[in-house]
């Protein structure tokens, strides 16, 4: 459930440099300071036959090798220039060529960054992820969901053994994912699926449409479409011969979660349902409670997060009530200037820099899936599914909230009629189900968890013990 990361996106190109200082070759690396965030910061900067070319790397967010726009060094100053990052750096090589004091520039903030000189490769570290030799077998396939527009590449695991298996779809969270669900250096499905596999239960996963080795179009794409993948998914999981019939589900995370209990609630062959860190509430709330937890907890004026709150919900207004993109854009930049015009200590040029920072947004804001999402209500799926459900939240989650979410999950499910439901809340545990400090979602890539063995052995344990149970008649 994330929308907003210090480093985003993929750059193409690096410029070149007449001739490679030495000095300024190597693997530079320092930390930006943000409130109570921090993350690092790593720069790679190479001789590419006589032209300077640099990467960067943030590890606390697993965003490795993006490749920059442009780097120079002379006289002493080393200038990158990350303009498709919105972002740049400027610093000074000090005496002794191990230490760059400068700074890092962006959207219009700068932060204190220095660099100092690495000897070694900065690697994560993630001691959950499996290594092979693997007692499963594994098999790659495409799920085919020709009516939704998408092919999807797909790993399906069977533990090894005679007779057949439960079985479940896992179901990733917002954003384009891939079949391990990749975040911050982080693979949890690729943990999960290994985990229920070496316990006797199969799955299948899959890079969601037009991410990896997928077709079709992200980003027209909505929560309806996602659906419709997982469904297309679960066909192809329960046509498989070692898959017990009886036993075969889906497991989601975050907006995942919704999308699980979409397809069980329309597919009567579902057995189960498993929700991890699910929403239950309408997904404008959950933005805006997401945005003013983070900001609450990274230290923020609670002033400054009331303005920005604010200003969300008028965008959010905007871009429910006006279907036509052109004139909510139009909307929106009215919307904007009000906001800067409102700061008269500000000049012309800053109030200009003030609408352009805000408009960066509108193109996400007016895609399909966003106008979807701020008006989607999961209690009107959860009211649907009546097979046995498991809903788990960790309870320092700042994305969704674990006390109002899980509450309204259960109000869903008994309004439902479904009496075969447990609803958990676990201490220390963040979005991702990682034991954490503060929960914060820079926090993410520093941990080494990818997701608490408790949750795993709780999740194995529901869905041996309690699958296969016959619904409750209404």
């Amino acid at each position: 459930m994330r929308f907003t990361l210090l480093l985003v996106g993929l750059l193409l190109s690096s410029s070149t440099f007449a001739q490679v200082d030495r000095k300024i070759v190597g693997t530079w690396m320092g930390e930006i300071v943000s409130g109570s965030q921090s993350f690092r910061m790593v720069l790679h900067l190479k001789d590419d036959g006589g032209t300077l070319s640099c990467t960067l790397d943030s590890p606390d967010q697993g965003a490795l090798g993006l490749p920059v726009k442009g780097a120079t060094f002379a006289n002493g100053l080393l200038k990158v220039d990350a303009s498709n990052l919105s972002a740049a750096y400027e610093g000074k090589l000090l005496a002794g060529d191990s230490t760059v004091v400068g700074r890092w520039m962006q959207d219009g903030v700068a932060f204190p960054l220095n660099l100092s000189k690495q000897e070694k490769a900065v690697k994560l570290n993630r001691p959950q992820e499996p290594v092979a030799p693997f007692p499963y077998t594994v098999q790659q396939l495409t799920v085919d969901n020709a009516a939704g527009g998408a092919a999807l590449s797909a790993t399906l695991i069977i533990p090894k053994g005679a007779g057949t298996f439960a079985a479940v779809v896992l179901l990733s969270d917002t954003g384009p994912h891939n079949r391990d669900a990749e975040v911050m250096g982080h693979k949890p499905f690729w943990v999960m699926a290994d985990f229920l596999a070496r316990n006797g239960i199969a799955s299948i996963r899959f890079d969601e449409r037009g991410v990896g080795k997928s077709t079709g179009n992200f980003k027209a794409a909505t929560t309806n479409d996602f659906a419709s993948d997982a469904l297309a998914a679960f066909r192809v999981l329960y046509a498989n011969p070692k898959v017990n019939k009886k036993k075969v589900g889906l497991l989601g995370h975050g907006e995942g979660a919704v999308v699980a209990a979409m397809v069980a609630g329309a597919e009567p062959k579902a057995a189960f349902v498993t929700l991890l860190s699910g929403m239950g509430i309408v997904g404008e709330d959950i933005l805006l409670k997401q945005a003013r937890a983070i900001a609450r907890a990274s230290g923020m004026a609670e002033s400054a997060a009331a303005e920005a709150e604010e200003l969300n919900r008028e965008m959010y207004n905007i871009v429910k009530t006006e279907p036509d993109n052109s004139q909510a854009i139009t909307q929106l930049t009215d919307m904007a200037w009000t906001v800067a015009n409102g700061q008269p200590s500000l000049s012309r040029e800053e109030r200009s820099a003030v609408v352009d920072n805000i408009s960066k947004s509108f193109a996400t804001l007016l895609l399909p899936w966003y106008r979807g999402f701020l008006v989607l209500n999961p209690a009107t799926y959860l009211a649907k599914v009546r097979v046995p459900v498991l809903a788990l939240s960790g309870a320092m989650d700042l994305e969704v909230s674990a006390d109002e979410n899980l509450k309204a999950i259960e109000a869903a499910l008994r309004e439902g009629g479904n009496a075969t439901f447990k609803v958990l809340k676990i201490d220390e545990l963040n979005h991702l189900l990682q034991h954490c400090k503060t929960g914060l979602p820079n926090e993410y890539g520093v941990i080494e968890e990818t997701i608490s063995p408790d949750v795993l052995r709780l999740v194995k344990d529901w869905i041996k013990n309690e699958v296969g149970q016959p619904a409750p008649k209404k």
